[in-house]
């Protein structure tokens, strides 16, 4: 498939402060530019499991309720050490960050930023499609917009979770992000729903092999919101990533640890972007936090509301399989 047919198709309240030891002063701290509208953060070291009341307790002389959300990291039912915790504001993540050791029950832990979010100039598909990972395809027409907003629509008629700072819908299976693990879901949302089966065909018309995912993730985000770094899970989801990206626009960053590379590619509403080969395996994607997107062509996209419709198919070994390349 060439280029240019890809691009061209398709919470606790505050305690009183005897309650709690004391800490260490706080240190000043300069808000960096590329980090100052970050407001997740990793707190770890723990040697024994907190409570998620606990560690919301240690911030009791910031503003009331100003922990979104904790969630401790588990790995096949075992905690593993840290969590992740998001503030409301930034400013807060970054004087939480600034004074770095805290206080959780009787536990001396350390606060950073979970990645350091790099604000980079944003390209369009065509501008660097040369430069992208290896596997990654892109199809910025893929949807009309008629197409688009009656997806949204009924993704919107179903139930959204709230287990994440963001709203899902899953189906088919559930990734739980607290333990890492697959779990069963009850109907009807066991199998992927109605409205997905038309859209599944056609991106199988892309492929010179039968596609049929099962399980697939509705991710929401709104102004503020991103998806830290990541590779989806090599020992549970096979060679390919698919993502339909609806209503707005986003910034998804793609970088390679070895090299320390990164390219900053736009996504379009209506667009499609397939993930395979290196781009599956060796890169990993994000979406940061920024409200605005800053293009290289110097012009500024400010971020609405966007859905992603992430596709995936189970596996039960880790895939060795080479990449794969759409053909028409």
């Amino acid at each position: 498939l060439s280029p240019s047919q890809e691009s061209g198709r398709c919470s606790p309240r505050r305690g009183p402060h005897h309650h709690h030891p004391p800490r260490p002063a706080v240190q000043k701290f300069t808000p960096n530019p590329m980090r100052e509208e970050q407001k997740v953060c990793f707190i770890g070291r723990f040697r024994e499991v907190p409570t998620s009341d606990s560690i919301r307790a240690a911030f009791f002389d910031f503003p009331h309720d100003a922990v979104s959300y904790v969630r401790l990291q588990y790995r096949n039912g075992e905690f593993m050490g840290f969590a992740h915790i998001e503030f409301k504001h930034c400013a807060w993540a970054a004087r939480a960050v600034a004074q770095r050791r805290w206080v959780v029950g009787a536990q001396q832990v350390q606060v950073r930023y979970n990645y350091l979010q790099r604000n980079l100039l944003v390209s369009r598909y065509q501008t660097i499609r040369h430069t992208l990972p290896e596997g990654l395809h892109y199809f910025a027409h893929f949807l009309t917009h008629a197409e688009d907003s009656a997806l949204v629509t009924a993704i919107d008629q179903g139930p959204w979770c709230h287990d994440l700072t963001r709203r899902t819908q899953q189906w088919g299976v559930k990734y739980n992000y607290s333990t890492s693990q697959l779990e069963p879901l009850a109907p009807p949302h066991n199998t992927l729903p109605g409205y997905l089966h038309p859209i599944i065909a056609r991106i199988g018309k892309l492929f010179p092999f039968p596609y049929h995912p099962n399980q697939t993730i509705i991710n929401e985000y709104v102004r503020g919101q991103g998806l830290r770094p990541h590779i989806d899970r090599i020992d549970l989801f096979d060679d390919m990533i698919i993502t339909i990206n609806l209503n707005g626009y986003a910034s998804m960053t793609f970088h390679h640890p070895t090299t320390n590379r990164s390219h900053a590619l736009l996504l379009e509403p209506g667009s499609l972007m397939v993930l395979t080969g290196q781009a599956r395996y060796q890169w990993t994607h994000c979406i940061a936090q920024f409200p605005v997107i800053r293009m290289d062509t110097g012009e500024e996209l400010h971020r609405t509301r966007r859905i992603s419709i992430t596709l995936r198919t189970l596996t039960e070994v880790p895939p060795h399989k080479p990449a794969l390349t759409p053909t028409r």
